[in-house]
């Protein structure tokens, strides 16, 4: 929750007027769910946390399946030999730091990487929530791992972001990401592992752009 409640003190005090009025309507709502639902934040929260020690153990023991590509590709050509994914509390917690980490992030929003925020049809707080905790995971360890200076390729966040696609298990953070239409294979992940995801949710159907 801290790190929601500064993205909201970092939105209310800079900025943001660059982002489409679509853009700046759904983050608006997207922060004040956050205040108005602590606990459904902090459950999502808890399933991101659980999919990050879920791959940092497979990794481990080299156990990932064959429909796992992006865990695969996270663990032999991202991360270094003993470096495992931090959970969220062991991200930079330096307010200046994390204030730098969301005007990366927003950066980005503007020049349509991360096009979730600008969906007219993603307009459900809960699934803006769910892609800004886990595609802002993705962007904040890249940006640590560059200030660390260790090595990446492009677009590692992406990957990253589909490591823990793959990872998360039944909850309310997966069944919200195949709602938005994560899963599927032109964003890298495997038709196998899409067509796994589609036979589990079964009737429900993703949304469609």
């Amino acid at each position: 929750m801290e790190i929601f409640q500064q993205a909201y003190k970092f939105w209310v005090t800079n900025d943001h007027t660059r982002l489409s009025e679509l853009a700046i309507r759904h983050i608006d709502q997207a922060l004040n769910y956050v205040r108005e639902n602590p606990l459904e934040v902090e459950e999502r929260a808890g399933q991101l946390d659980a999919a990050i020690t879920r791959f940092n153990q497979k990794r481990k023991v080299n156990d990932f399946g064959d429909d796992e590509v992006c865990s695969k590709k996270l663990a032999e050509e991202i991360l270094g030999p003993n470096e495992i994914l931090p959970l969220l509390a062991e991200m930079p917690t330096n307010i200046g730091i994390r204030f730098s980490f969301f005007a990366g992030f927003l950066n980005l929003i503007y020049h349509h990487y991360y096009t979730f925020v600008d969906r007219p049809e993603i307009a459900d707080p809960k699934l803006l929530i769910t892609g800004l905790l886990v595609d802002g995971y993705g962007f904040s360890l890249r940006a640590k791992r560059i200030f660390e200076k260790k090595p990446t390729i492009g677009k590692d966040d992406l990957i990253i972001v589909n490591a823990i696609c793959e990872m998360t298990e039944p909850g309310t953070l997966q069944t919200e990401m195949y709602l938005a239409n994560w899963f599927k294979p032109d964003y890298g992940l495997s038709q196998d592992f899409c067509d796994m995801l589609s036979k589990q949710f079964g009737d429900l159907k993703p949304i469609q752009s």
